[in-house]
């Protein structure tokens, strides 16, 4: 699955935010936390979405929803939607004034870790699962160091242009150092990748500069594999 624009529309018009997300069947949309509660709408198609005390649940068109403040929400499309918000704001003129009041700006490092604690928290578990062994493989285009995010990381030893093959992550049944050390972020920069030869690969999804960390979206390669 790769990284895609879900087409948005939004408007503010009489001290509301009106914004509507477009998105095809079997897009994953991670939203941001919200500062202020708000109500949203699926207007057509359905999607999974989790409510607030963590469990998932399928919806189908017509149905709202309230979001309360500190909410936010992970929804996966079963169908084409068209899924609506609408917030009253305060301040804010116009939309990029409307998206700093009404969501949580946090910086990227932050929201990454808060992301991976929603990841564990979303697959019921209260801290990371003990991991099995893995076989550690000599490959110039990683090294592996302390992340900012969690443990260990892997880490470009040069710049990884779009579409490259980083490394093996997976032959047979047999696991490999890359795999054990690529940590989550909900905006990755590769994907694990399936091949016809038994084996999984770490594929970049964009132009990686040397000494960045390289992440995987977990949640979605899961769902995908459901």
């Amino acid at each position: 699955m790769n990284e895609t624009i879900v087409p948005i529309l939004d408007k503010v018009f009489s001290n509301k935010y009106f914004r509507c997300a477009f998105a095809k069947k079997g897009t994953i949309i991670v939203g941001c936390e919200h500062n202020i509660s708000g109500e949203a709408f699926l207007l057509s198609g359905s999607i999974r979405q989790n409510n607030e005390d963590g469990t998932f649940e399928d919806y189908t068109a017509p149905y709202h929803i309230k979001t309360n403040s500190g909410t936010q929400r992970v929804a996966y499309t079963l169908e084409d939607t068209i899924y609506c918000t609408i917030h009253s704001l305060e301040y804010a003129t116009n939309t990029d004034e409307a998206e700093i009041e009404i969501f949580k700006q946090v910086p990227q490092i932050t929201r990454i870790r808060n992301d991976y604690k929603l990841l564990l928290n979303q697959l019921n578990m209260d801290k990371e699962p003990e991991m099995q062994d893995c076989v550690f493989e000599h490959n110039d285009n990683i090294y592996f160091d302390k992340s900012e995010i969690h443990g260990i990381g892997c880490f470009s030893n040069r710049v990884i242009r779009a579409g490259e093959v980083i490394a093996v992550a997976l032959v047979d049944s047999v696991r490999l150092s890359t795999s054990r050390y690529v940590n989550h972020s909900d905006i990755p920069n590769s994907e694990f990748v399936d091949t016809e030869y038994n084996s999984t690969c770490l594929v970049s999804l964009c132009d990686i500069p040397k000494d960045s960390e390289i992440f995987v979206n977990y949640r979605r390669r899961l769902l995908c594999q459901e």
